[in-house]
């Protein structure tokens, strides 16, 4: 990754996979591709990798945390340059639906709409495939994390990867805008 540069969705790609393979095989984290929040978003919930990372075999009421995230142009007349980065977390253990953006906060009302159409995506794949499972959605509410914001309108990208990395849905993870730097720029 360039400093001050965006990160391109298969960069983004490989971070999860990073992310994912690092996890101890124990963990009860799963960070999703990016390409389903569109998916969910648009509330098309019949695609074929999307219903297959939702079945009841995989165990998803198993799991701590279930972690989206978000590829969205917040900015129409930037179609590169208006695309912003930030995770949606499922917190079953804390029963919340969050919301973590290095740019805004849920007071932001395309920031509000989107998530709630994540929510009620995925609460709609949830009664699909895990009708059954103890865990009840009914009372997960919404909520924003707050947590040190980006300073220039590129690192959403890292710091998504960080959260999604870090987040442990009670403690932030102990990184600032100004911390960006020497985490974006890789050695020659």
């Amino acid at each position: 990754m360039k400093k001050e540069g965006f990160v391109l969705s298969h960069v983004m790609e490989v971070g999860i996979e990073a992310i994912m393979m690092n996890l101890p095989p124990d963990s009860k984290k799963l960070v999703m591709p990016v390409g389903f929040f569109v998916q969910m978003k648009n509330m098309e919930l019949n695609g074929k990798e999307l219903i297959s990372r939702f079945k009841k075999s995989n165990h998803l009421d198993r799991k701590d945390m279930i972690m989206f995230p978000v590829l969205e142009n917040i900015n129409k007349t930037k179609p590169k340059t208006g695309n912003h980065y930030r995770i949606f977390n499922v917190n079953i253990r804390d029963r919340r639906f969050e919301t973590l953006d290095s740019w805004r906060t849920l007071k932001d009302k395309a920031l509000d709409v989107c998530a709630r159409k994540m929510v009620a995506s995925f609460r709609s794949l949830w009664e699909e495939h895990y009708a059954s499972s103890c865990i009840s959605l009914d009372d997960f509410g919404l909520t924003n994390i707050d947590f040190p914001k980006q300073n220039n309108e590129f690192d959403c990208g890292v710091f998504a990867l960080m959260l999604a990395n870090g987040w442990e849905a009670r403690a932030v993870p102990n990184f600032t805008a100004e911390d960006i730097p020497s985490i974006t720029l890789l050695p020659n």
